[in-house]
């Protein structure tokens, strides 16, 4: 399950002209999926300068079967980044993962379909794709995985940021080693498996908005039920009221499907240094930061009881 959290990112970069290579279906005749797009090369370059990264963790729903017994279970795996480094513990495997070794980073993926369109301002890429088998029995020793769902990966982004939302839903099936000192064997299993993660990430602006009177920041989201692991598009909206206060906050409002998310504490957030955070995850959790140096955009994640996901907004009006 973590694998797919690792892979995530370099999934959508191969979808939209990082390194991955792969089978997408709009690739230009020398087989790298949209390379020659500027909007691709712009999210390469989004990644290649991120200083901040926010991914509260994966909400898994799981079935399975090993020798002929049933079982299964919904979990939240929380995740922990500070920077670009994200660590988490899963199954007894820990994840410590750099983003910035990413776009670097050697792992065969194969692109099934990658679409990129726009929506209300920012670039967006429906990416979905597998990664080699064979690279799972590095993360979970002593299982050899034989299938794993497809992942999809729902990005968007602007110039100073990015966030979206991975999903996996689909069988998968493997063998696990088990060595009892006198031999070794294999215990086949099989079952289905429903995950999504959320995640921002961009070059965080490290300083609060400034000036004078309000502002306000509008742009979109994507979310998904952790109960029905039915994706939702939706809208941001970030307002700071004073921008010449000492005490300078911001009001964070996300609507999925035309409803509001209402959690009383994402009004009037404390800001330092550009960022912001409110509550629990899996409750009234948000995060996120300013980017660019005018402040121009926002991203961030959220965790609720009702959604998990992802939001970015962009300046209305004069950049300061």
């Amino acid at each position: 399950m973590k694998r797919l959290a690792v892979v995530t990112m370099v999934l959508l970069l191969a979808g939209c002209g990082g390194d991955g290579g792969g089978n997408g279906v709009e690739m230009p005749e020398d087989g790298t999926p949209l390379a020659s797009d500027e909007r691709g090369e712009r999210l390469v370059r989004i990644v290649e300068r991120a200083n901040t990264l926010h991914a509260p963790g994966a909400h898994v729903s799981y079935s399975f079967s090993v020798l002929g017994k049933t079982d299964g279970d919904s979990l939240f795996e929380p995740v922990s980044c500070e920077g670009v480094r994200c660590s988490a513990e899963s199954l007894g495997v820990e994840l410590d993962l750099d983003l910035s070794a990413l776009v670097d980073l050697d792992i065969d993926i194969s692109v099934s379909e990658a679409n990129l369109q726009s929506r209300d301002g920012f670039d967006t890429a429906d990416v979905k794709g597998s990664l080699d088998l064979s690279d799972i029995g590095v993360v979970l020793p002593g299982i050899t995985v034989t299938e794993i769902p497809e992942v999809e990966v729902y990005g968007f982004w602007g110039e100073h940021g990015m966030a979206g939302l991975a999903l996996a839903d689909g069988p998968y099936a493997g063998q696990i080693q088990i060595d009892d000192d006198d031999s070794m064997f294999a215990i086949p299993f099989d079952g289905h498996m429903e995950v999504v993660i959320p995640f921002a990430l961009g070059a965080a602006s490290g300083t609060n908005p400034s000036g004078t009177g309000s502002a306000t920041w509008t742009g979109i989201a994507e979310a998904v039920s952790p109960r029905t692991f039915m994706r939702r598009e939706g809208t941001a909206t970030l307002t700071i009221a004073d921008l010449s206060s000492t005490e300078p906050a911001v009001s964070v409002a996300i609507d999925i499907d035309g409803s509001p998310i209402d959690k009383p504490g994402w009004t009037d957030m404390a800001l330092a240094g550009g960022h912001f955070r409110y509550g629990t995850v899996e409750a009234d959790y948000l995060e996120g930061n300013f980017h660019g140096a005018d402040h121009s955009e926002a991203y961030g994640v959220f965790d609720t009881d009702t959604f998990t996901g992802a939001f970015g907004a962009k300046r209305q009006g004069d950049s300061e």
